[in-house]
């Protein structure tokens, strides 16, 4: 009966220690965000304000204002939220390799496949460029992380 009782008080005493031990939980950073981006020319990709990585899950874009039919974009990795900063990196991954951007077209939700966490970068950024020659503005709404699969943008 004394080890019966012994035995009842270890297991109260674990089953108490670990209902209060604290247990770290990372939602994904799915909810979408707006931008509306000019992009004054077609040689460099201005980036969007940076958002939260929390998994190794696409970046969730959906273009849907350009003037041309679709836009390329570059998936950035960073430590900051900053679009100014210059401790960023390209992560745009498609086909087996790290490509200088995808192509998307307007009105379409897309996948955009990245190494941003297994590069250790902590925020997102996506930068567009124009598909012409001129300038264009670009709308549309990202999220950092995906609770799905989406299209698989066009190869670069």
């Amino acid at each position: 009966m004394k080890q019966m009782k012994r035995m009842l008080i270890m297991v109260i005493a674990v089953a108490m220690l670990a209902s209060v031990m604290a247990i770290p939980a990372f939602a994904a950073n799915t909810a979408d965000t707006d931008f509306w981006y000019h992009v004054a020319t077609t040689s460099d990709f201005p980036r969007i304000p940076g958002r939260s990585k929390t998994d190794t899950s696409a970046v969730y874009v959906y273009v849907d204002q350009s003037t041309y039919s679709f836009v390329r974009v570059r998936a950035f990795g960073q430590h900051s939220t900053s679009t100014t900063t210059t401790n960023c990196d390209n992560c745009t991954y498609y086909g087996g390799t790290i490509v200088p951007f995808v192509r998307c077209n307007r009105d379409v939700g897309y996948s955009v496949s990245t190494m941003i966490k297994e590069y250790k970068w902590t925020y997102a950024s996506l930068g567009f460029q124009s598909a012409g020659t001129n300038s264009d503005i670009v709308t549309g709404w990202w999220s950092a992380d995906s609770s799905r699969t989406h299209n698989t943008p066009l190869a670069p």
